[in-house]
């Protein structure tokens, strides 16, 4: 007559083996995709600054100008050196429409995070060439 309860224990001891390489696998995806998502953002930022490179003074500055309007978050406006936006319909912001400021989805932070990293980048590719 076989043992149920140790044939029990031993298919829930390997069930617990699975469960936690399922975990394994999904902190290992989660990384790569993170790993995939810096590599993205370096391979755009290093094209961009590239392209502003090429661009005339004046035409480079409107360029930051339209990446610094997707730099949203007040820490990271400060920390560029930007204008905090004012949301009330006057003040620095020259994306200022009198609508009020709507939360980022995570598509658009995703974006606003490339675009802050873009700009610091080009800030020092300019600060480099002009020393």
């Amino acid at each position: 007559m076989p043992n149920y309860s140790e044939q029990i224990s031993k298919i829930e001891g390997k069930l617990e083996q699975q469960r936690q390489r399922l975990r394994d696998l999904r902190a290992q995806e989660t990384k790569q995709t993170r790993r995939d998502e810096t590599r993205r953002k370096i391979l755009y930022g290093a094209a961009t600054l590239t392209m502003l490179e090429g661009l005339k003074d004046e035409s480079r500055q409107a360029a930051l100008r339209r990446i610094e309007q997707h730099v949203t978050r007040p820490k990271d406006r400060e920390f560029l050196n930007l204008e905090p936006l004012d949301h009330t319909g006057g003040g620095a912001s020259s994306m200022s429409d009198n609508r009020p400021a709507k939360p980022l989805n995570a598509s658009a932070q995703r974006r606003s995070d490339r675009d802050i990293q873009l700009r610091q980048v080009g800030d020092r590719l300019i600060n480099k060439r002009n020393n």
